[in-house]
């Protein structure tokens, strides 16, 4: 997981964007999600088949991509 996400982070920075996994009650403050973010996550909690969301933020002026982090019963194993 820990490769993934620096991989993830490095290509963001290499293609101009953001890379952010926002959560609720996160232990990094930085992870705290925004509005929109908060709002998109409880889209995802509403609605478990819904494997990503698209849309225009106006206020940041962006086009904001978010797809869900889906913790399975092998992740926990480990992760707890």
């Amino acid at each position: 997981m820990a490769t993934a996400w620096r991989a993830g982070q490095a290509k963001a920075q290499e293609g101009g964007y953001t890379f952010r996994a926002p959560k609720f009650q996160p232990r990094n403050p930085k992870n705290e999600p925004d509005e929109v973010e908060a709002r998109v996550l409880r889209m995802f909690e509403a609605d478990p088949t819904l494997a990503e969301h698209v849309e225009h933020d106006t206020a940041k002026n962006a086009i904001r991509y978010f797809r869900p982090v889906r913790l399975t019963q092998e992740c926990l194993l480990c992760h707890g």
